[in-house]
């Protein structure tokens, strides 16, 4: 709900070990989880999940 706020992963989930966005930008098996909160601008996302101008509020496995 709030752009500082951290998700949980899905239950299972290896990339809920993560608890913070540089953590999980590291290990390059996992995807940022995307604020879906209101923002002034529109995000921009990589290819992984990340924008460079919106928060990460959470860590999870790409989907395939």
């Amino acid at each position: 709900m709030h752009p500082n706020d951290w998700c949980s992963s899905p239950p299972g989930d290896p990339c809920g070990e993560h608890k913070d966005k540089a953590s999980c930008m590291a290990d390059e098996r996992c995807a940022g989880m995307p604020y879906r909160g209101e923002s002034f601008v529109a995000c921009h996302y990589d290819a992984r999940g990340f924008a460079d101008n919106c928060p990460t509020v959470g860590c999870v496995s790409p989907k395939p």
